[in-house]
């Protein structure tokens, strides 16, 4: 497909807002063509928007009730994808801003990636490969006895190599958002996203708006955040879901007084220093596991539970873009995973008669999150 073809997208697209959009993403990978017209000759990036803008093309007739950001339409799931029996009402797809990312075999952005399956699902990007493990509670599908006893609505797992050294300073994971809406206070978006973030680690890094053309959200060092890290000789690394914290591989000051393992805890404070991360290096030479899990977020109702009194709905804030799974090498924008967590209630509203506009949803959603948290100082 040749560049200049992609201005065409946009052309016979009904709605004028997502038309402009796909305008503007024709716009940007046209800064970046070469000589040669081909998008093969695209930087990176550009080749990422190309491709993005083509597939919405074939997507842009879908009868989503919220349209989703153009720069996610590629990965927005269709009415009957949200409606598969064993995962309704959530789907996982592929970020289209990673770059293509092969998961089970595939990097197609409309395929859901496969998830509470029995066995792991290989994976690869242009940072990392090997196999993973996504367990969502409250699905018809989950898997009971990974959450039995456990507060936790998701539990992810990796295992696997990376294809060059990272520096541990340098590896991060979070949520990132295209468009923050204006009817939320940015004082208020930066709190809300600092406080996101410090449920993880004390490092962080925060930006409440796009306005200046940066990417909105927060973000924190893998190592200062995840729960469990293990690092091994190849051919030598656990089972999965055997895998116990040790570290001592990429660095002495990661083992403790005896020898052992310094514990998950301890090796998360450690990492919170900017000044110990810098001292790391994360070797291409290892296998790595990895295991990720929050009890926050409830996935399959898309609630964010803060305690007994204050929780309110995802889906009222997010302006057509869902919850992320993500870690990335900040110096370079490689990404190892970027899996995009949509739930059917972000596109598709159920009744037909409730109310579904994107600013009737933004609306509703302050009201309650201000009644949320004037109950809460009422009983205070």
């Amino acid at each position: 497909m040749e560049v200049d073809a992609i201005a065409n997208v946009a052309d016979d697209v009904p709605d004028r807002k997502q038309k402009v959009r796909l305008e503007t993403v024709s716009k940007l990978a046209s800064l970046s063509v070469k000589a040669d017209s081909t998008v093969e000759h695209l930087t990176p990036q550009a080749q990422v928007l190309a491709r993005m803008a083509a597939e919405a093309k074939q997507h842009r007739d879908e009868d989503w009730d919220i349209r989703p950001h153009a720069m996610l339409e590629a990965a927005a799931p269709t009415r009957q994808q949200f409606d598969e029996p064993s995962t309704s009402p959530v789907v996982v797809m592929r970020n289209p801003v990673a770059g293509p990312l092969d998961v089970g075999g595939s990097t197609e952005l409309s395929e859901p990636v496969p998830f509470n399956t029995d066995e792991p699902i290989p994976y690869e990007s242009s940072l990392f490969k090997g196999t993973m493990h996504l367990h969502i509670r409250g699905l018809e599908n989950t898997k009971e006895h990974k959450f039995t006893g456990k507060k936790r609505f998701l539990h992810i797992a990796f295992q696997g190599r990376f294809k060059r050294d990272v520096k541990a300073s340098d590896f991060w994971s979070g949520h990132e958002w295209f468009s923050v809406s204006d009817m939320v206070p940015t004082s208020f978006v930066n709190i809300g996203y600092t406080a996101a973030a410090k449920m993880f680690s004390s490092t962080t890094r925060v930006c409440p708006s796009t306005s200046n053309g940066q990417v909105a959200g927060f973000l924190n060092p893998v190592l200062a955040s995840c729960q469990l890290v293990n690092v091994s000789q190849p051919g030598q690394e656990p089972d999965m879901w055997e895998a116990e914290e040790d570290m001592r591989l990429l660095s002495d000051a990661l083992t403790d007084k005896n020898g052992n393992p310094m514990p998950a805890e301890k090796r998360r404070r450690w990492f919170d220093s900017p000044a110990n991360a810098g001292s790391v290096l994360i070797s291409k030479d290892y296998v790595y596991t990895w295991h990720v899990w929050q009890h926050w977020c409830n996935i399959s109702t898309y609630r964010l539970q803060l305690n007994s009194l204050l929780s309110f709905d995802l889906c009222q804030f997010s302006e057509g873009q869902p919850m992320q799974i993500m870690a990335k090498d900040q110096s370079t924008g490689e990404y190892s995973i970027n899996l995009l967590l949509w739930h059917k209630r972000l596109l598709f509203s159920d009744p037909p008669s409730e109310a579904h506009s994107l600013r009737e949803r933004l609306t509703s959603g302050v009201s309650s999150l201000r009644a949320s948290w004037k109950g809460m100082l009422a009983s205070k």
